[in-house]
């Protein structure tokens, strides 16, 4: 039992032994297995910080331009027909209902850049690199739910049915607009003249489509 009991404590020695002993004679190796390892941790800690962070900011636009809306409708598909007018009055008549706002968006070109244009890839998806959000708004009414930082210009006139627009001033600068020119897009149509009357920090709902974004009376939308 005693000879029994050295065999095994020397074994256990020499095993625990065997980590030191290659570690100090392969002191190169030992690093790199150690700088990997640091590494691996640090990636891992950024692909999860990078996530959270993104949908962060996803959160975030999308909390800004739905505003102080509890519960926003939307139709089933992004490509069709817009609601019926009726559906805005049902929604209105139901119990615990204080306000609701219509809305109504689309994309489009500016007619000048319609040879341009090409396509990015954002958080949001992949979408046309040149595009305009044009975001149709009750004037009357949105203003309850949504905030508006204007400035330069006005905002739109509660009575407006008129091809008026607001844009974000960041945009306006980058396509060298201003208030009081005119911003002609592309329509079914064919091309279409708003006035701008106004200009708009790139928050809340100027955070779409990376401001990228006219805001319409709804009429015009």
């Amino acid at each position: 039992m005693w000879c029994g009991s050295i065999v095994i404590r020397r074994s256990l020695q020499s095993f625990f032994g065997l980590a030191p002993r290659n570690l100090a004679t392969r002191p190169v190796r030992t690093l790199l297995t150690a700088l990997g390892i640091v590494l691996g941790v640090a990636v891992v800690l950024a692909i999860s910080i990078t996530n959270e962070s993104t949908l962060a900011s996803i959160r975030r636009i999308f909390d800004e331009a739905a505003g102080r809306a509890d519960l926003v409708v939307t139709s089933r598909s992004m490509i069709g027909d817009p609601f019926d007018a009726s559906a805005l009055a049902r929604v209105r008549r139901l119990e615990g209902v204080q306000l609701a706002v219509p809305t109504v968006s689309g994309r489009t070109l500016l007619a000048d850049e319609a040879n341009e244009w090409g396509l990015a890839v954002s958080v949001g998806g992949t979408r046309t690199a040149n595009d305009l959000l044009l975001f149709g708004i009750d004037p009357a009414l949105d203003q309850q739910i949504r905030d508006y930082e204007v400035v330069a210009g006005d905002f739109l006139s509660d009575e407006s049915q008129s091809y008026t627009a607001l844009l974000v001033k960041d945009y306006a600068d980058e396509k060298g607009l201003a208030v009081g020119k005119t911003l002609t897009v592309l329509t079914p149509r064919g091309p279409e003249s708003l006035q701008i009357v106004g200009l708009i920090n790139k928050s809340g709902v100027g955070l779409q489509n990376d401001g990228a974004v006219a805001v319409l009376p709804l009429a015009t939308a």
